[in-house]
């Protein structure tokens, strides 16, 4: 969901984007909110000033990050907000005002220090609702690979103790197997909204890769890692062309070992 403030104010500017970057948050978990300021005359050259955050009364909000970017002539800034709810149900993030500073005004060439009392364009975002559940889909869903992870070892441990153990080998997955399940498994958690563990079992897919082919590829790895630290320690949630962008080159890399694991059999 994504919703689209324009930037009226008798010409030509910024337009803010407002992003959620999650279905949902547990009580004292992070939900980041994205505000998008993006314009396409780079002879604007616009500050995007940190907020002023609202008091809430359900919890706490943070600025966590103010990154800004340009690609030929459009420009983005984004300003990331966190909120913090301390019980469950549904929480109204209020309207935030933000503060753009154009310095191609007259009254702002001369400026050498930003006050509250410096002239500035004003835009507000749009207000909008957060959910806050107890437990979401991906702690039920590793709830019941625990369960049965559990229900496995056990019944394994009493075929064993009656003499009758499975054959070793027959259980054992080739690298193939391997690779196929853990992707398998990456797309059931991007499926079920969980980025966090998505990234991590790709990772783990392609350190299989890596461990077979002998030449891991320092990019992917590092990107990759960029992404768990993303979704995992701040929170983020990436993008529909991020998830299926690298889901694609592992899969890839994947699809090359395993052409390569007959040959080398």
């Amino acid at each position: 969901m994504a919703l689209l403030v324009w930037a009226g104010m008798g010409v030509a500017g910024p337009d803010l984007e407002v992003i959620p970057q999650k279905y949902s948050a547990r009580p004292g978990e992070v939900f980041p909110v994205e505000y998008t300021f993006t314009w396409q005359d780079a002879g604007s050259p616009y500050t995007v000033l940190p907020p002023a955050l609202p008091s809430l009364d359900w919890g706490e909000a943070a600025l966590l990050e103010v990154r800004a970017q340009s690609a030929g002539d459009v420009n983005k800034t984004r300003v990331i907000v966190g909120f913090t709810a301390a019980v469950t149900g549904h929480h109204e993030v209020p309207a935030i005002e933000f503060r753009l500073m154009n310095w191609n005004t007259e009254d702002n060439t001369a400026v050498l220090t930003i006050t509250p009392e410096t002239p500035a364009q004003l835009l507000t975002s749009t207000p909008l609702t957060i959910k806050v559940s107890a437990v979401g889909i991906p702690v039920i869903v590793a709830a019941i690979a625990v369960l049965l992870t559990v229900i496995v070892v056990g019944v394994a441990a009493w075929r064993f103790k009656r003499g009758t153990a499975p054959d070793t080998g027959a259980m054992s997955l080739s690298v193939t197997e391997q690779g196929t399940a853990l992707l398998h498994e990456a797309r059931r958690h991007r499926l079920d909204g969980d980025y966090y563990a998505f990234y991590r079992v790709l990772r783990r897919a392609y350190d299989l890769v890596a461990r077979v082919s002998g030449t891991p590829d320092e990019r992917l790895c590092a990107r990759l890692d960029v992404r768990i630290k993303d979704t995992g320690y701040r929170g983020l949630r990436p993008t529909e062309d991020d998830l299926e962008g690298d889901f694609k080159e592992v899969e890839q890399q994947v699809a090359r070992m395993n052409d390569r694991a007959p040959k080398e059999s």
